[in-house]
């Protein structure tokens, strides 16, 4: 098994690929990774936005949900 601490941090920073390294719920983890990498581009790649109030709901909407998949990752790693 892999280091579930190490994969919930994985799958933190870059959904889906947690879920990958421990060859669980894979086409969820591949499926999760490229809209990862998709969200990335568009963030890094899109003219800079106005950071309204809007965008910071947003943005604790996404760190909640990145948590929840980070967990789910780390409780699958360590076999519960």
């Amino acid at each position: 098994m892999k280091n579930p601490v190490f994969v919930a941090i994985v799958n933190f920073l870059l959904p889906g690929l947690g879920y990958l390294i421990i060859g669980k719920r894979v086409v969820f983890g591949r499926i999760l990774f490229v809209g990862a990498i998709f969200g990335l581009f568009y963030v890094f790649l899109s003219p800079s936005p106005e950071w309204t109030n809007m965008t910071w709901i947003g943005f604790a909407g996404g760190l909640i949900t990145m948590s929840a998949f980070a967990y789910d990752a780390y409780t699958l790693a360590k076999g519960k």
